[in-house]
């Protein structure tokens, strides 16, 4: 894509004249709580599940819930044993190939697909939900997670966009159940970046297992056949005896996945003027920082800083070091290596 000289020479100007804002200054901005971004534009497609026993068991078949869970689906046939009933390839045979089936919550209507036309350019918040707790009890909390991660996410987004005037699309959130148990959820996340006995453990293990579950679920078909990034949020689900950890963010640099801890799914923020909660503040940058990762923006520290790039004096407050939650930086040479990225990103 060719760049116009007059996005070089504003480039430039900034690299120029941001690098010596102070915090003073940044400080003067209008506090923002991030809480969530425009509406969604991708939240997922229809399926006829009667339609779907009928095209896999003839004209008489059709589709009966025998438990109140997305689950419980299975296709009648007079005077033969229930038939089980795949999603995933009614999904396929209604919308192609690379279609999947995914879920925007834990009941029985809960089914939708995705394509990678749908979802091209955009970044995904899936939260990653134990299969053990897949109940009806536990459907109003799935409810209010998705919430809370579509603020999250949306707030991170905003936060790219104001920063970088680039557009950055998201989508509702959806859920995937995983055969990963809610205490193995929390005891690889709290294993990362621990050590034991001398001998470090995994830091990615948390991020692995993600990945793995993801492609389970089909998710490596959207991710195959689209430029998206699909953010994984691990969650311990409702009535967890223990706090859910921090630990476990992680993404693999420039890549499609990047995986949250427990303790970033159940952050609420707060629609209060004076601030949010420092746990959606700590969720906000742990997002923030690893969309930022998975965009392909380095460390801050990771720059070259040279006579030519002066390291600020509030370096350390950027998204992509430490950052400071929903007040965190975005400097300007990390403005100009992310634009082009963000311009591109169809």
């Amino acid at each position: 894509m060719r760049t116009h000289w007059w996005f070089r020479f504003i480039v430039i100007l900034l690299l120029l004249e941001g690098v010596s804002l102070g915090i003073t200054q940044r400080e003067a901005q209008a506090v923002d709580n991030y809480c969530g971004e425009e509406p969604q534009d991708a939240g997922g497609l229809g399926l006829d599940l009667n339609e779907a026993c009928k095209a896999s068991f003839g004209l008489s078949a059709s589709a009966a819930t025998m438990k109140p869970d997305p689950y419980g689906w299975v296709c009648k046939v007079s005077g033969q044993p229930d038939k089980g009933l795949d999603v995933q390839a009614a999904c396929r045979r209604t919308y192609g190939n690379s279609a999947i089936a995914t879920l925007v919550g834990i009941g029985i209507y809960d089914w939708r697909c995705l394509r990678p036309a749908d979802v091209s350019g955009h970044v995904i918040p899936v939260l990653l939900f134990p299969v053990e707790k897949v109940k009806a009890s536990e459907a109003p909390w799935v409810t209010s997670a998705l919430k809370r991660l579509e603020a999250l996410m949306g707030g991170a987004r905003r936060f790219y966009r104001e920063r970088t005037s680039a557009a950055v699309r998201g989508t509702s959130a959806f859920v995937l159940p995983t055969g990963t148990t809610a205490k193995d959820w929390q005891n690889l996340a709290i294993a990362t970046d621990h050590a034991s006995g001398g001998f470090p453990l995994d830091r990615f293990g948390l991020h692995h297992r993600v990945k793995q579950e993801l492609t389970n679920g089909g998710w490596s078909l959207l991710v195959g056949a689209s430029s998206v990034k699909v953010a994984g949020f691990v969650t311990l689900g409702a009535g967890y005896p223990e706090p859910p950890t921090s630990y476990g963010a992680a993404s693999d640099p420039g890549g499609p996945y990047f995986s949250l801890p427990p303790s970033a799914s159940v952050a609420p923020c707060s629609p209060s003027t004076t601030g949010n909660y420092p746990e959606y503040e700590n969720a906000f940058f742990t997002v923030g920082n690893r969309f930022g990762a998975a965009l392909g923006l380095p460390r801050t520290d990771q720059y070259p800083f040279n006579d030519l790039l002066l390291r600020p004096v509030d370096w350390q407050q950027s998204i992509m070091y430490s950052g400071n939650g929903t007040k965190s930086f975005l400097f300007p040479f990390e403005f100009a290596r992310l634009l082009p990225i963000l311009t591109n990103w169809r």
